[in-house]
């Protein structure tokens, strides 16, 4: 089943009857944001990120919203343990107990994979995109932001009108330097975040053009049957795949560097492929809110 490691206790009922419990998990820039649309969409599972839960518990000045607004205010990170507390009451309501739910980029540590698994928050699909680093900064570098619209668009992929050129802005979090920080901090728990689902977890290729990748993890939600919906790829060069079937989620290059190389009759479909993905899907960037910086400790319209 696993690929060997420890791994949490992992019952796949999610404690919501028939209904789903979903993580979706991947890089920032990795396109989440695309994905979720078509989960929501197509499930009708109520969608959940922390950074929403904490704003609105401020919001509405609860107790765990008081909590969390001191915190912040003192500026210091939310605590794991009130995190939990506030996805396990989210995941408590009847919205979610109705219809399922999805967690958007949550946990991000292994202790806090832990910790919510034993608060009883256990889904039973967990949705993994997997793009190399070169493709998640070429989206993210290329963006250019229009302050006047705030329409977003990209130097190579979707070049605005040269009139306007010289009123974008390149936005801080858009420089290589705060990508490249951004994936360090992704890939330094990557490996045991998924290792404590293993259980459950179901890797597609993020490189691949969205509506692939949706009609993939349509055919892996729809299946009840699926324990393990294996979506995984030998890597040619950056963001270019092939179907293999049948890899290990801890085979080294795979999650971290995801470097395997491909045979040679592939290249020219390796070649193919790597074109279409830059060219298709920079857009993911955009879609994605990066939640997984330090969301726990910005409020609202500051993220």
């Amino acid at each position: 089943m696993g690929c060997g490691g420890s791994k949490a206790d992992i019952k796949s009922d999610t404690k919501l009857g028939s209904q789903l419990g979903i993580i979706i998990s991947g890089a920032p820039a990795s396109g989440k944001g695309t994905q979720c649309e078509m989960i929501v969409k197509q499930y009708g599972v109520v969608h959940i990120s922390t950074g929403d839960i904490l704003r609105q518990h401020i919001k509405d000045n609860t107790e765990l919203g008081k909590q969390a607004k001191k915190y912040i205010e003192d500026g210091h990170l939310v605590p794991d343990e009130l995190i939990i507390n506030l996805v396990k009451a989210r995941v408590s309501e009847k919205d979610c107990r109705e219809r399922g739910w999805l967690l958007d980029g949550f946990p991000r540590t292994r202790a806090q994979a832990d910790a919510i698994i034993q608060a009883g928050v256990v889904p039973n699909k967990f949705v993994y995109l997997s793009v190399h680093d070169d493709v998640l900064i070429e989206r993210v570098v290329g963006r250019r932001l229009d302050p006047e619209t705030g329409h977003i668009y990209h130097l190579k992929f979707n070049p605005p009108p040269p009139e306007i050129e010289d009123r974008l802005v390149h936005r801080p979090d858009d420089t290589e330097e705060a990508a490249r920080t951004r994936l360090a901090e992704f890939h330094k728990n990557n490996n045991e975040i998924l290792a404590a689902y293993d259980d459950v977890i179901h890797k597609f290729n993020g490189a691949k053009p969205s509506e692939e990748i949706a009609y993939e993890i349509t055919k892996y939600l729809d299946d009840p049957m699926s324990e393990r919906y294996w979506y995984d790829s030998v890597i040619g060069t950056p963001a270019a795949a092939t179907p293999t079937g049948g890899s290990c989620l801890d085979i080294p290059g795979l999650v971290d560097k995801e470097g395997v190389t491909n045979d040679n009759d592939n290249e020219a479909k390796v070649e193919a492929d790597v074109e279409v993905e830059k060219q298709g899907e920079w857009k993911e960037a955009e879609k994605d809110e990066d939640e997984e910086v330090t969301m726990e400790t910005v409020p609202s319209g500051q993220e």
